[in-house]
């Protein structure tokens, strides 16, 4: 088996599904899984709050809603395409976490958008996000994620 876990995406494309298959024999699987946020926006939400902050300091940070059905069904395409592979499966996980405005800020600060935002500006933007949920949302938020799992079978 070969499993690779959110670093998938870093990978050149190039060279990642072959070399995968490479090391696999007949019959052996590619699993590929990431998470994803699921968020239903409504109106006075934070997730849909939030966005204030981040058009004020982080405005190409704001991207369109992703749903559950926006995910995808099948091994990714990659691994079929090398003609080595069939698909499995694409399985997908729901579950929900609460953070508190502290441990929601320290997630923050491990998402690659943020790490590569300048010093200043992710600063002030996770002031805001922090006083946004202390002050609106009593100190916790609640984010939607879906596990996203996709398999691939060596030929």
């Amino acid at each position: 088996m070969v499993a690779a876990a959110t670093s998938w995406e870093w990978l050149d494309p190039a060279v990642k599904y072959r070399k995968a298959a490479a090391a696999l024999r007949p019959g052996g699987c590619a699993a590929v899984f990431w998470n994803a946020q699921i968020e239903t926006p409504q109106e006075g939400s934070f997730f849909v709050r939030v966005e204030d902050c981040y058009r004020r300091h982080g405005p190409h940070m704001v991207v369109p809603w992703r749903t559950a059905a926006d995910l995808p069904n099948a091994a990714e395409r990659g691994f079929l395409d090398t003609g080595l592979m069939d698909d499995v499966a694409a399985l997908h996980y729901p579950w929900t976490e609460r953070y508190s405005t502290g441990r929601y800020l320290n997630v923050l600060q491990t998402f690659s958008g943020h790490i590569a935002l300048p010093d200043d500006v992710r600063a002030r933007l996770l002031e805001d996000i922090g006083r946004l949920i202390d002050r609106e949302f009593g100190g916790e938020v609640e984010k939607h994620w879906i596990t996203v799992l996709q398999c691939a079978r060596k030929r």
